[in-house]
């Protein structure tokens, strides 16, 4: 199964969170299925920032329920390397 409505939010600290997406997921499941239909991954972009945190916030209903096994963050490919490392 998959979640119907998606909201990802990103955070430095875990305290103050900042929406980074936001939409319906029936479109990228399709396409994840048919990319490969035994493991299904949705991949979702957008605009690069600081984060040590990211939490995923289903906010659509279905009566089922769906799970998440892994989760890859990759960042974009012209980011500095030192943008991204932490004290």
């Amino acid at each position: 199964d998959f979640p119907r409505q998606l909201g990802i939010e990103v955070s430095t600290d875990g305290d103050r969170w900042d929406q980074v997406w936001l939409g319906p997921t029936y479109g990228e499941t399709f396409s994840a299925f048919v990319r490969n239909p035994k493991f299904a991954e949705l991949r979702i972009a957008f605009d690069a920032r600081p984060a040590r945190y990211i939490r995923l916030r289903q906010s659509g209903s279905f009566e089922r329920i769906w799970r998440l096994s892994e989760l890859t963050v990759h960042a974009p490919i012209d980011v500095p390397a030192e943008a991204g490392t932490h004290d």
